[in-house]
């Protein structure tokens, strides 16, 4: 079974690479964001995946509806970083801006990994 936390550790390593290009930045804001949803998709006990595009906005829902308030936060600022990455290529993505969303996120992603 695949581990999620490679998405992390591969976001991180991108980020590590001194001048990195635009695209590491992006591709380590979108791999980031996936470690993070994986975990808690695949960790949140009785959640009915449907495999497509709506399962994002559910399990922010389902977070929420579980008063995981603070994880759905940092779920979604992470997305608004993941979608701005891989969708918006006018505005520039920096690996500074990708490391600070991480680094606020990272007890939360910690904290994901212990749901049940």
């Amino acid at each position: 079974m695949f581990n999620p936390d490679d998405f992390w550790q591969f976001a991180v390593s991108l980020l590590a690479q001194q001048d990195a290009p635009e695209g590491h930045c992006r591709t380590a804001a979108s791999r980031a964001y996936y470690a993070f949803f994986l975990t808690i998709r695949d960790r949140l006990a009785g959640f009915h995946l449907r495999h497509d595009a709506s399962d994002h906005g559910r399990v922010l829902e389902e977070l929420r509806r579980r008063n995981r308030s603070a994880l759905a936060a940092a779920l979604r600022d992470l997305r608004q970083l993941r979608d701005l990455a891989d969708y918006d290529t006018a505005n520039p993505v920096t690996c500074l801006q990708v490391l600070g969303m991480m680094t606020r996120n990272e007890s939360a992603y910690q904290n994901a990994k212990l749901i049940r």
